[in-house]
């Protein structure tokens, strides 16, 4: 009854419009203030948040968000091979304790904790931004490390219809093709992604797992996938907005050996399909935003030699209600409630299973004087399995008049949820387990003196998180999920930025490097004395990277440069693999024909031919080649 009265509570405070403002896109302005009508501005206005920008998104289209994150971004990917998964790594976290969100929704399964980013292609997004640093109050469970904002771009009606057509080819018998489509009125929009990638896979790589270390060609690695995006948009009047979108998409691959095996018959075959409904309405002083979401992820595994056949099949349907309102010039308070229902029918599990999740939240950003901004932002969740911790975040923002420094320092508790897996699954699930949690601060700067200096930028972090859920074996054998370490990440991350444009000559040059130690402080595993004080496996304590776009009329160049350092592929720290850099080249000609364009394009990837393992004993291809060609049509609008 508690819950249910609180939630009624909140659910009458955020749909009403006794105190009311609004409008279309993320942002008002009312007067001189703007006024986001998204919850993460209010509950962190001055955190990390990094958006990659629209270039680097059309330079990527014909890839996943995998590579544009790695080459672009701090963030590591931990990746199983071309064509194999992909999964996400934020300041030396696990991938299930790091968040993907489309349009607001969290795509992580419930059943691993994680998202495969080899599964979402960037032709299928307008836009990615990622926030790092806890956000639990935000986006709730598995948001420790941070979170990937992915989605589509917001309608701006009465824009020109567009076609997009491009196809890319490349080693190995790859390809990759797709369609944009844009059609835009007064009050309605309508945006259309077709795309579809394929390929061999069969690169040569060296097996260092086999005497003399012999040239080999990958096996049973051909994959391909397509897949459509649809988005509508209806504004209904001045005040109204209406949004709906789907997802459907097919991912079919066969899964090779690791470089210890001869052969592999495994395949699996994912398909997804994903829609949404959004209302959101403008008051006089605040915005109204209404969302629902279902969507269904089926998966089937199969591997005759081992006689393996399975099916997993989750669905999940979200119902969210945010608000935000205008109190003062340099007050903003946002109030919002989220349910997720998520189910699982999975033969490993005793009986399908359902998680119900509801959580209620709220923030307030006040500005404190010409320089001081500050947050403070609480979220309870209820689950029909666990009592998640009330979580609490606060921040404090500086900003110099001239805004050529910046600064803030943040802190809270965080928590992330048990997945199904580990409560259900036969055997070793433990229905037992508590959330993860512990607490967490970041402190960073931010210093631009003049427009034609570099921008530096440096941040450091500290997450300590209990409960740490681990699968370990027991006397019988048998692996066990139990809540059994805790862990602790510190670490500091440094970016130079600098921009420079002269008449059609333009440049942009970026170095990141981050520092990352992830420590078991103690454990009540087995041989816990081998483990405690000793980085996490597949954390690098250095990683980098440089990034370097040149562009001279018609013609566009970019360099990307990534280092990971020594991963430790044991707990005890005895093995390791060895520290690589790999560089990838793109260059870009573009011809102007009227309004419309034609795009030709070139990559080289590992230009180097750097020979590495990502994860031990699974193979990367060395140097390799793609060319392809974008045609944008474009029907200019006639305002008369």
């Amino acid at each position: 009854m508690t819950l249910l009265r609180g939630i009624y509570i909140l659910t009458a405070l955020v749909l009403s419009n006794s105190m009311c403002f609004g409008q279309i896109n993320d942002t008002l302005v009312l007067s001189t203030v703007e006024i986001p009508s998204t919850r993460l501005p209010v509950y962190s206005p001055g955190g990390k948040v990094q958006t990659i920008d629209s270039a680097a998104m059309s330079a990527y289209r014909h890839k996943n968000i995998a590579d544009l994150l790695a080459n672009n971004s701090s963030v590591l990917i931990r990746d199983y091979g071309t064509g194999n998964s992909s999964l996400i790594s934020i300041r030396g976290l696990e991938p299930r304790q790091s968040q993907v969100s489309w349009n607001g929704f969290n795509l992580n399964s419930a059943s691993l904790g994680m998202t495969d980013a080899s599964l979402i292609p960037v032709a299928a997004l307008d836009n990615a931004s990622i926030a790092f640093g806890t956000h639990s109050t935000t986006f709730g469970t598995s948001a420790l490390g941070g979170v990937v904002m992915i989605g589509n771009d917001i309608p701006e009606f009465n824009q020109s219809t567009s076609a997009n057509i491009y196809t890319h080819y490349g080693s190995f018998g790859s390809i990759n093709s797709g369609i944009d489509l844009l059609i835009s009125g007064k009050r309605i929009e309508s945006r259309t992604k077709v795309f579809y990638g394929a390929s061999d896979n069969d690169f040569e790589f060296r097996n260092t797992a086999l005497k003399d270390n012999p040239i080999t060609n990958q096996t049973n690695s051909d994959f391909s996938y397509y897949g459509l995006l649809q988005t509508f948009s209806f504004k209904l009047n001045t005040n109204d907005l209406f949004e709906a979108g789907l997802w459907y998409q097919v991912y079919d691959r066969n899964i090779p050996p690791v470089m210890t095996v001869p052969e592999s018959s495994a395949s699996q075959k994912d398909s997804t399909i994903r829609g949404y409904l959004k209302y959101r309405h403008s008051f006089r002083n605040s915005v109204l935003t209404v969302s629902g979401a279902i969507m269904n992820d089926d998966q089937n595994y199969n591997d005759p030699e081992h006689l393996i056949r399975a099916d997993y099949d989750i669905v999940n349907t979200f119902a969210q209600a945010d608000h935000v309102w205008n109190i003062t010039r340099d007050l903003i308070w946002s109030a919002g409630i989220s349910v997720q229902s998520s189910s699982a029918d999975f033969a490993e599990y005793a009986e399908s299973q359902v998680r119900n999740t509801a959580g209620i939240h709220t923030g307030i950003r006040a500005k404190i004087n010409e320089r001081f901004t500050g947050s403070v932002s609480l979220r309870k969740e209820y689950t029909n399995i666990e009592d998640p911790p009330l979580i609490i975040r606060g921040e404090l923002q500086y900003q110099s008049l001239g805004k050529t420094l910046g600064a803030h320092i943040s802190g809270g508790n965080h928590f992330n949820l048990p997945t199904l897996n580990d409560l259900f699954w036969v055997p070793g699930g433990n229905t037992s387990l508590d959330p993860e949690k512990g607490y967490t601060a970041e402190a960073g700067t931010r210093i631009k003196l003049q427009d034609a200096l570099p921008e530096f930028s440096v941040t450091g972090f500290f997450m300590q998180v209990n409960n740490w859920i681990k699968w370990f074996p027991r006397d019988n054998g048998l692996y066990n999920a139990e809540n059994i370490s805790e862990v602790r990440s510190t670490g500091i991350e440094f970016s130079l930025t600098n921009d420079i444009k002269t008449g059609p000559l333009a440049h942009r040059a970026e170095i990141r490097y981050t520092y990352c130690s992830t420590q078991t402080l103690n454990t009540d595993e087995p041989f816990a004395d081998d483990t405690e004080g000793k980085q996490l496996i597949y954390v690098p304590e250095h990683s980098g990277g440089f990034n370097w776009m040149v562009a001279w009329k018609n013609l566009t160049m970019r360099y990307s440069h990534r280092y990971t350092g020594r991963q430790y592929i044991n707990p005890d720290n005895t093995s390791e693999l060895d520290p690589f850099q790999v560089a990838d080249l793109q260059m870009e000609m573009k011809v102007q024909i009227k309004q419309h364009l034609i795009a030709f394009h070139f990559d080289i990837n590992n230009l180097w031919n750097e020979q590495y393992q990502v994860i031990a004993w699974r193979a990367m291809p060395g140097i390799w080649y793609q060319a392809g060609v974008n045609l944008q049509l474009t029907k200019t609008k006639n305002n008369d």
